[in-house]
């Protein structure tokens, strides 16, 4: 069978869907993910080959045209398919999605056509759209439904990093492709021999340099990653590169490995601490690890979650425990736009503990109580020689007020009430109210301090919990009366 036949096949799919489908209805080819044509459709993506486990081994018998010229294995394969429909997006009003309908017209006709080389329609005959190679082949082209879980659709749409879009899977199976036998040669000359030795030990860590130390230093605001030198021996083999981890995480390698040494960088985070283990890997065979200790070493954050509540004392103070704190220069966080720096500590400081007060005094809005907006912060800690800890995560989360003059308002007609909601952060893209465990969507809100949802229907009497949630960052639950 030619090498053509994968493309032969996506071809005739797409052929027998154009045809048969309603009229003006388009069929692309695009990758997942793109913009597809104006009109409506489906789009056909192979996202994955298989080969077939019944005939791996099995010599191929040839087709209808005559027996192979030698036996020898065909490559079976099994294809899978991606079929996505798309439609202009329906509006507001509309009573149907026309991608809807798109679908179920082609999930129908490769349902009742299941075998390709089978198929004798108006507009689509298999005897003369396909290739002789097919058509002569003693396996069926089968097309079927293929069982595929959501949480498998969901991978292969973020392995294209797309978001995810309604799509259906089919299997195709069988399509086998014969190599060409290779002509016969005689043998070559041997004009001279070799044999070149290497060993197949492990390689060996003998020492670190240094052994201990920080993960990076930072000067300003430049952050310099900390290098250890690896003194051992058996770091080479022939056509392999080395790999070096840090506590599980694999390092950079900076400059040209040796065989008895090895420069890394070491990362800037890591999950567990602060004795580490380093390992080296050559040829598959790790090295037994010697042990770097990470100083200063963040163990944990308290809070890991805030409102920066000024009525609460743990919400605006940050606790680090850990060790090596000694001589602390400053307490900063980066990842969230403004990032923040604090270079005063609270009494009581210890090389295993010390403590902040999250910045305050608003620059957007005076009444939201911080600089800090919602989201997930790294924490660092810097000494007075510029050596950097490890990172932890401080998550900032909207301030939900129900009490010191904040409780929420509400008012009713005969069919709808009005919630009102004061607090902090309450701007973003995509901003909801969780009452009662249900979740009402807004959208966008850009007063920071203020709320309302209308509600199509009267809350019953009493109380009820309240919690607001502004780009996936969700505030603690209060308690109204209603």
């Amino acid at each position: 069978m030619s090498t053509d036949a994968i493309s032969f096949v996506t071809k005739a799919i797409r052929s027998l869907l154009v045809t048969q489908m309603a009229s003006g209805s388009l069929v692309t080819l695009l990758p997942p993910g793109e913009d597809p044509p104006s009109g409506s459709g489906v789009n056909l993506y192979m996202y994955r080959t298989n080969e077939s486990p019944y005939l791996k081994n099995i010599d191929w018998p040839g087709d209808r045209s005559g027996a192979p010229a030698r036996p020898e294995p065909a490559l079976s394969l099994e294809l899978f398919y991606l079929l996505t429909p798309f439609a202009a997006r329906p509006q507001q009003n509309d009573p149907e999605d026309a991608a809807h309908r798109m679908l179920g017209q082609a999930m129908l006709l490769l349902h009742e056509y299941p075998i390709l080389n089978r198929v004798h329609l108006p507009g689509f005959d298999a005897s003369s759209v396909l290739p002789d190679f097919l058509l002569n082949s003693y396996e069926d082209i089968r097309i079927r439904l293929h069982p595929v879980s959501m949480d498998e659709l969901s991978k292969i749409w973020s392995t294209i990093g797309k978001p995810y879009r309604l799509s259906v899977a089919y299997e195709v199976t069988l399509v086998q492709l014969t190599p060409t036998a290779p002509p016969s040669l005689p043998a070559g000359l041997v004009q001279s021999t070799g044999l070149t030795v290497v060993t197949m030990s492990a390689p060996r860590l003998t020492s670190l340099t240094p052994d201990q130390g920080p993960l990076a230093s930072r000067a300003g605001v430049q952050s310099t990653p900390t290098q250890v030198v690896l003194s051992g021996y058996g770091f080479s083999f022939p056509g392999q590169t080395p790999t070096v981890t840090v506590g599980d995480v694999a390092v950079a390698i900076t400059g040209t490995p040796t065989d008895r040494q090895i420069t890394v960088l070491l990362p800037s985070g890591l999950p567990a601490g602060p004795e580490e283990d380093v390992r080296v890997r050559v040829n598959g065979r790790w090295s037994q690890p010697l042990s770097f200790t990470v100083v200063p070493w963040i163990s944990n954050l308290t809070p890991i979650r805030t409102a920066l509540d000024p009525t609460l004392p743990a919400d605006s103070q940050l606790t680090l425990s850990g060790s090596g704190f000694t001589n602390p220069a400053e307490v900063f966080g980066s990842g969230v736009n403004p990032s923040w720096s604090v270079t005063s500590f609270m009494a009581g400081a210890s090389a295993g503990k010390v403590a902040i007060a999250l910045p305050a005094a608003a620059t957007k809005n005076s009444a939201t109580g911080s600089t800090l907006r919602n989201g997930f912060y790294d924490v660092f800690l810097r000494l007075q020689d510029n050596r950097l800890s490890n990172a932890r995560t401080l998550e900032v989360i909207p301030r939900l007020n129900g009490i010191s003059g904040y409780s929420p308002n509400s008012g009713y007609n005969s069919s709808t009430g009005v919630l009102n909601l004061r607090g902090a952060r309450f701007d973003g893209a995509d901003v909801r109210i969780i009452v009662d465990g249900q979740e009402y969507a807004i959208g966008a809100n850009t007063n920071a301090i203020q709320l309302t949802q209308t509600f199509t229907r009267r809350l019953t009497p009493g109380a009820h919990t309240v919690a607001v949630v502004v780009d996936a960052h969700n505030s603690r639950e209060i308690v109204i009366s209603a």
